[in-house]
C-alpha cells in the first residue's frame, strides 16, 4: 500500500501539550520519565533526580531509558558527564502511571529542556501519528514535508509548518504508515532545503516526535525519530553547503565544482557566490582561472558544514583557500557575529578588523579568515579594515547597522590594482 494515498485525507489533528505525560510506566503506582539528549554542544549528559545519579554518560541521540518513580515532585537535573554543575534544573510534577519524555538541547549558550506527552493514543491499523520539535534554534523556523522518492518539493506534503526553535508543531499529523522522503526546510520557502533524507519509516499504529537538530555550519539540521516509548532513529543530513569567492587579480575569471555540483563556469573577480548544497564527503574540486584548471587536492566537507573555496591570487599562479564557515547565531539577543575574509593579493600584508575602533580580527594573512568574534549589535557601528604599513583604512563603513542575532563577514578583494571591501550579512 501506498502511504501518500491517505495524507491528502488524514491530516488530522489531536492537541498534545508539551508539559505533562503518561504510559510507559513500568509497574501500578509508578511515573517514568526518560531524557534525550538533543544537544550537540555539551557532550554527553549525566541525568540526576533528586540529586541522586540515575543515568550516566548520556550521549548526542541516546536516551537514559525510562527510570521509574513514586508519584510526585521530582527534581531533575542534567550535568556534564562527571560533573555536578548544574546544567539545567527542573522540578517536574510526575504523575502516576505516567511517563514522559525530556528533551535536552541547547539555545541561547545554555542547555534548556522540553517535556513531551508519551500518552498520545495510536492511530488505526494502516497510519501514524507524527508531531515535529524544533531544538535547533540556529536553524531558525522550519516547515516539514513527506513526499514519495521522486517527488519535488512542491508536490510534497507539508506536514509541520514555521515549527520554531524550542517549540513543537502543537499537534500529531497522522499519515498513511510507510516510508516516506523526508524533506525540511526554512519556513516559507521550498527552495531553501536543510535536510533531504530518503528515507523514513513510520511503523502502522506507531505515535512518533521528530526533533530537529543542529549542526557544526548552523544552517543545515539532522533530526531524531523519537517513537513513543521506543527507540530513537537518527536521520542525520548527508548534504554541506559550499560557495565560491573569485578573488583573482586583474579580474580573473573562475570557474569551480565539487562532488559533481558545479558552483559556477566563469565568474569574474571580485565575487561572493551564493552556497549550494553538494554531495558531504571527500573529493577534489574542480577550478579553472581564465579557462586553465588550477591543480587542487582532495579535500573533506563534513555533512552539515558550510564552506567558502576562495580563488585569489595573480591568474598565473592563484590559489585555493578552503576556509570553514560558521553561521550559527549569536547565544547572546543582544550581539551580532562577525569576521575578516582576507583575499586582496593587491595587498599582501595582513589585516586588521576593528569595530567602534576595537579590534575582533588582527593580522589576517592573506588567503586566511578570523574567526568570528560576538560584537554589540547596534545601528551606528563603526567598521574599518587596515594594514598597519598604511596611514588610512583599506576599509571603511560608518553607521553600520549590526543586527541582533546577525552573521557578518567582511571579505577584502582585489579590484584592478587597488582593494575593496565588502560587508555580507550571512544570516
Amino acid at each position: 500500500m501506498n502511504p501518500l494515498r491517505w495524507l491528502p485525507a488524514l491530516l488530522l489533528s489531536a492537541t498534545v501539550a508539551l508539559i505533562g505525560g503518561c504510559g510507559g510506566a513500568s509497574d501500578d503506582d509508578n511515573a517514568t520519565v526518560r531524557v534525550i539528549n538533543a544537544s550537540t554542544n555539551y557532550g554527553a549528559l549525566d541525568l540526576y533526580v533528586d540529586d541522586t545519579l540515575r543515568s550516566s554518560a548520556i550521549a548526542y541521540g541516546q536516551t537514559s531509558g525510562y527510570i521509574g518513580f513514586e508519584a510526585g515532585s521530582h527534581t531533575t537535573t542534567l550535568t556534564r558527564t562527571g560533573s555536578t554543575t548544574a546544567l539545567s534544573s527542573v522540578s517536574r510534577s510526575l504523575s502516576e502511571d505516567y511517563g514522559t519524555t525530556v528533551i535536552a538541547y541547547q539555545a541561547d549558550g545554555s542547555l534548556k529542556t522540553a517535556q513531551l506527552s508519551d500518552s498520545e493514543s495510536a492511530p488505526s491499523s494502516g497510519r501514524a501519528k507524527l508531531l515535529v520539535f524544533n531544538a535547533s534554534p540556529d536553524a531558525g523556523s522550519v516547515d516539514v514535508y513527506l513526499s514519495g522518492s521522486s517527488d519535488t518539493l512542491d508536490n510534497a506534503t507539508l506536514v509541520a509548518s514555521s515549527v520554531s526553535a524550542g517549540s513543537s508543531s502543537g499537534s500529531y499529523t497522522t499519515v498513511g504508515s510507510g516510508t516516506y522522503r523526508l524533506r525540511i526546510a526554512a519556513a516559507g520557502s521550498t527552495t531553501d532545503l536543510r535536510l533531504d533524507a530518503a528515507s523514513m519509516t513510520l511503523g502502522s499504529q506507531g505515535v512518533y516526535t521528530l526533533v530537529v537538530t543542529p549542526t557544526s555550519g548552523g544552517v543545515l539540521v539532522n533530526s531524531l525519530l523519537v517513537s513513543q516509548g521506543g527507540a530513537i532513529t537518527a536521520i542525520d543530513t548527508d548534504l554541506a553547503r559550499v560557495r565560491l569567492v573569485s578573488a583573482v587579480a586583474s579580474s580573473g575569471a573562475v570557474g569551480a565544482s565539487f562532488n559533481g555540483s558545479t558552483l559556477a563556469t566563469s565568474v569574474t573577480s571580485p565575487a561572493i557566490g551564493s552556497y549550494a548544497l553538494v554531495k558531504a564527503g571527500s573529493a577534489t574540486p574542480t577550478i579553472s582561472v581564465n579557462g586553465a584548471s588550477l591543480s587542487t587536492t582532495a579535500i573533506t566537507l563534513a555533512a552539515g558544514s558550510d564552506t567558502t573555496l576562495m580563488v585569489w591570487g595573480p591568474a598565473a599562479s592563484a590559489s585555493l583557500s578552503v576556509i570553514s564557515d560558521d553561521n550559527r547565531l549569536p547565544t547572546s539577543s543582544t550581539s551580532a557575529k562577525i569576521r575578516l575574509i582576507h583575499g586582496a593579493s593587491t595587498n599582501s600584508n595582513p589585516l586588521t578588523l576593528t569595530t567602534n575602533y576595537s579590534a575582533v580580527a588582527e593580522n589576517i594573512a592573506l588567503g586566511a579568515a578570523s574567526t568570528s568574534t560576538s560584537v554589540t549589535a547596534g545601528s551606528s557601528t563603526t567598521i574599518e579594515v587596515s594594514d598597519t604599513t598604511l596611514a588610512s583604512a583599506l576599509y571603511s563603513l560608518s553607521d553600520v547597522t549590526l543586527s541582533a542575532k546577525g552573521v557578518y563577514t567582511v571579505f577584502m578583494l582585489p579590484s584592478g590594482s587597488s582593494v575593496t571591501g565588502s560587508l555580507r550579512k550571512e544570516r
